[in-house]
């Protein structure tokens, strides 16, 4: 095992049962160990991202099945996004060393150092800001793979809808990169962003219902999840692509994926393609876009990067709906 001296304990945010955010501790807990295929990494900042508000509040109730075990999380420690710099290598580990600047996930990333399979990392060149960086794992590829699904191209229209959050910043740069003209749809405060983003056009949605605008869309990617499937599917053209990124509460505190399930089985029974996406994270897919960034090529939309001292503020700043783009919390490195 490769190392260097660190101390044996760090600061950590921390949950013994599912509840409020206020619930939430900064702890004092011994630096975790990584094993074979592993290593620590000092986290420089970690990414904020609504999911983060449903693990720890375990809302919906399918939470507690799935990252719950009697009705106590099993990683006390939120967060997925992480960017920092390598401390330890665990056995075997040769892709990575000692120094290396990364980007990837990790379970529990809201602490001072964090144990991350090496096949979650890429690096980061070294022009790059890590804290910038920290932004971009879930959001970044979740966008990717939103922009993917629509298929965009040169004379292609596509609009997102939520264009002003995290991955909608994105998915406004991968689509107008690809050629397509980019409708972003989101609040008007937001309209210089998304302007700079690529975005052709911007409808404010506190003035004008897209639904009812009379335009078409060779895609749509929802982000919002306000609108019903019927009148998104009005939007499309004959053949026309819908991709629902995400889900909410939607009567049932069982299912809060309810909107990206009936995309997914209306599917075979329209013309037009739905699909509801549960986001992957290929290791293939984060490498590309950070060498877009290195490039020049994309830029992660920041909004704000808050202390580590206020992370339980920022997760309820993601929650409340008020980022223009992405938000982290910067811990230190």
């Amino acid at each position: 095992m490769t190392t260097q001296e660190i101390t044996t304990t760090m600061r950590a945010y921390a949950q013994d049962r599912f509840g409020p955010l206020t619930d939430l501790e900064l702890r004092e807990v011994p630096v975790p160990q990584p094993g074979a295929g592993e290593v620590l990494v000092q986290v420089t900042a970690a990414g904020v991202d609504p999911s983060i508000w449903h693990l720890v509040t375990a809302n919906p109730r399918m939470v507690r099945l799935v990252w719950g075990r009697w009705g106590r999380p099993k990683w006390p420690v939120p967060g997925w996004d992480l960017s920092g710099t390598v401390v330890r290598v665990g056995p075997s580990v040769t892709e990575l060393s000692v120094g290396d600047r990364v980007v990837g996930q990790a379970r529990g990333t809201f602490q001072e150092y964090a144990v991350a399979p090496v096949s979650t990392l890429v690096t980061v060149p070294d022009p790059l800001d890590l804290t910038a960086v920290a932004a971009l794992p879930v959001s970044g590829v979740t966008a990717y793979q939103a922009v993917e699904s629509v298929q965009p191209g040169p004379g292609k229209r596509i609009a997102v809808i939520g264009a002003g959050g995290g991955v909608g910043g994105f998915a406004v740069q991968l689509a107008a990169r690809a050629g397509a003209e980019v409708t972003a749809v989101c609040s008007a405060g937001k309209a210089d962003l998304v302007r700079g983003l690529g975005a052709s056009e911007v409808i404010d949605y506190r003035a004008t219902d897209v639904t009812e605008s009379g335009r078409t869309f060779d895609g749509i990617i929802e982000l919002a999840g306000r609108r019903p499937q019927g009148a998104l599917r009005r939007l499309l053209t004959k053949r026309g692509r819908l991709v629902v990124v995400g889900g909410e509460p939607t009567g049932t505190e069982w299912l809060g994926m309810g909107r990206m399930l009936q995309a997914t089985l209306s599917n075979p029974f329209v013309p037009q393609h739905l699909h509801g996406l549960v986001a992957t994270m290929p290791k293939e897919t984060l490498q590309e876009l950070v060498d877009l960034l290195a490039a020049g090529d994309l830029r992660v939309p920041l909004d704000r990067a808050f202390p580590f001292e206020a992370a339980v503020e920022a997760v309820q700043f993601v929650r409340d709906g008020h980022p223009h783009g992405k938000v982290v919390v910067a811990v230190g490195g």
